[in-house]
């Protein structure tokens, strides 16, 4: 039946409601404009307020609904839902297809499938998959998640994984991953990660007390990914050196690279601050060059820290850092000791104080004293403080006293036992020009016994032989101190390139052409403080290139009338000793002294 226009208008004008119970509006006309305009803060508010307000002004004056009815409709609507997302079975359908039993359950299961079927291929529509990027039926997806899968297929999927972790082993054993279990850690989580720390723990023991002595270093690195690739690549550096572990080089080259991207990241998001992170970071590159013998590189890094620390404030701003103040010192002392010059910090008194060493042991290092160094002719009381404190914390390292030592107390006067000797050391000794080249040939030095000395008037020749001969029995005993504390305390590896430089010049203070190696250390009353230097440059000296070292040994050993393993240790224990790094040590070079002594006999 058509209605009458008439009608029409007339039936919505009393739909619609009078104009007096209307809700006034209100209206606010904008300007525009052709540029772009943004609304500043009180505009936005405003023009918000007026939208918000229509819209709840229209939805009062909307036709009210029940909640009962609003809660009906969407209760029967949720099936539909809910079964285009998840595809649930009808009501009854699996107790009904349980309780189904021969023929016909199988005759309604596959007119069930027939009907799936026929439901997705109208739903999809149909796409050629070509053989490369189909899925193989024999390898599980691993797009798959376990919860989108039926009871069946989760149960041959997890069996399929159980088979392959028993064939390469379960990531859920206790043996895998026990550095990081649960991946919280800034940086892929690999069985090298495990292999890596297992080499660190296995090889630097001492390192760890000189830098993290008070257990604040490892949180630290744990919490960045630069700092972290940092420290692994070191640890890589000590598996290969220590251990011999060559297969993590890539891993070393790879953690280094990802450190130095890190740096360049903060670099340039870091507005000009300077983070602990970012100190860190360059520490830990700084100390891994120092270690890897690329001197070059340690200096560039080491440069850059200099600077980031002078930005900071000075080397006390890094007091609530110990890992990092400590890391800044050691770095220097390498430095320094590599290339024979003064460390560029200051002295600083560490904080907090620490408790004294065992009374036993200070009651034993004064008893053993190294007193035949007050002899020396050029810094004589400053080489006994030197070695008395040596001395003591070699008994710090000795399996006697490890327990009942502070880890504190010893990487304190580590700290200042090193800065003593960098500051004892005679920097205005020209060694190139004093010593002969090891590896080279002979570099000639002027000789009081010489003929030409004799018949020569020139007395500030003679004088100038003189000190530079008393100079350099000094060096030797410093530098042989720099080995005893690399090798002993600090857990430097045998392998480092440091050692090769070290003992070059421990080498070339001791054997000085045109004097007798004996008699100028027996005119010093020091012939043992002569062994225990030789001794420790064979320990560290590489075994094809110690018979120099070993025959200096035979040779002191039968000055001094000792005979046996045990009469040398004696005069090594009376110095400064500790069977932690050089017990094996030793005993390889008593094999060679006896091999020597016994082809010559």
């Amino acid at each position: 039946m058509m209605q009458s226009p008439e009608s029409a208008t007339t039936e919505r004008m009393s739909s619609e409601k009078p104009l007096a119970l209307r809700p006034p509006r209100e209206y606010e006309f904008l300007v525009t404009t052709e540029q772009p305009h943004q609304a500043e803060g009180n505009e936005r508010r405003l023009i918000r307020q007026k939208v918000m307000k229509n819209f709840f002004e229209a939805q009062e004056a909307g036709p009210k609904t029940a909640t009962s009815e609003t809660n009906s409709v969407s209760t029967v609507q949720a099936k539909t839902k809910l079964k285009s997302r998840f595809r649930l079975s009808k009501v009854g359908q699996d107790s009904a297809a349980a309780k189904s039993k021969g023929g016909s359950g199988k005759t309604a299961q596959r007119s069930n499938q027939k009907k799936t079927k026929k439901i997705k291929s109208e739903e999809q529509p149909p796409t050629e998959i070509s053989s490369s990027s189909r899925p193989s039926e024999s390898e599980p997806d691993s797009t798959r998640t376990s919860r989108s899968l039926s009871p069946v297929e989760k149960s041959d999927y997890i069996i399929d994984n159980i088979r392959e972790w028993e064939s390469e082993g379960s990531p859920f054993g206790l043996d895998v991953h026990r550095m990081d279990p649960f991946d919280v850690l800034p940086v892929p989580n690999t069985t090298k990660l495990e292999l890596l720390f297992q080499l660190y723990k296995s090889g630097t023991t001492l390192t760890s007390v000189n830098v993290n002595c008070i257990g604040t270093w490892w949180p630290f690195v744990a919490s960045d990914p630069g700092l972290l690739h940092a420290t692994l690549a070191s640890w890589a550096l000590y598996g290969i050196l220590m251990r011999g572990a060559h297969s993590v080089l890539p891993d070393m080259l790879s953690h280094r690279n990802e450190a130095i991207k890190e740096i360049n990241t903060k670099i340039n998001t870091s507005n000009g601050w300077i983070s602990d992170e970012l100190v860190g970071n360059v520490l830990i590159l700084a100390t891994f060059e120092n270690l890897y013998g690329e001197y070059d590189s340690a200096l560039l890094h080491f440069g850059a820290l200099k600077r980031m620390i002078d930005v900071r404030g000075g080397l006390d701003s890094f007091n609530h850092n110990g890992g990092i103040f400590r890391g800044i010192v050691w770095v220097d002392y390498h430095n320094a000791v590599a290339l024979r010059r003064p460390p560029v910090f200051p002295l600083v008194l560490l904080e907090p104080i620490s408790p004294p060493l065992p009374q036993d042991l200070l009651d034993e290092a004064t008893q053993n004293s190294p007193l035949s160094l007050l002899q020396l002719p050029v810094s004589p009381v400053e080489c006994y403080n030197i070695f008395h404190q040596m001395h003591r914390l070699a008994l710090a390292t000795s399996s006697r006293y490890v327990p009942t030592v502070d880890r504190l107390t010893f990487s304190n006067q580590l700290y200042e036992l090193e800065y003593n000797i960098l500051c004892t050391i005679d920097y205005s000794l020209d060694l190139d020009s004093l010593i002969r080249d090891v590896d080279g040939p002979r570099m000639l030095c002027y000789s009081r016994d010489s003929p030409e000395s004799e018949a020569s008037d020139n007395d500030y020749a003679a004088k100038n032989c003189l000190k530079n001969e008393a100079s350099l029995v000094t060096e030797a005993v410093l530098v042989s101190a720099q080995i005893f504390i690399g090798a002993a305390m600090r857990d430097i590896p045998s392998s480092a390139k440091l050692y090769r430089i070290l003992l070059k010049r421990l080498r070339g203070a001791i054997d000085r052409p045109g004097a007798s190696i004996i008699k100028t250390w027996k005119e010093l009353n020091n012939l043992n403080i002569l062994l225990w230097a030789l001794a420790v440059g064979a320990c560290v000296a590489p075994r094809n290139k110690r018979l120099w070292w070993v025959e200096k040994v035979a040779e002191v050993m039968k000055e001094l009338s000792l005979e046996g393993l045990d009469g040398l240790e004696g005069i090594l224990r009376g110095i400064a000793w500790t069977d932690y790094t050089f017990a094996k040590a030793l005993r390889g070079v008593w094999v060679q002294v006896e091999g020597l002594t016994s082809g010559r006999a």
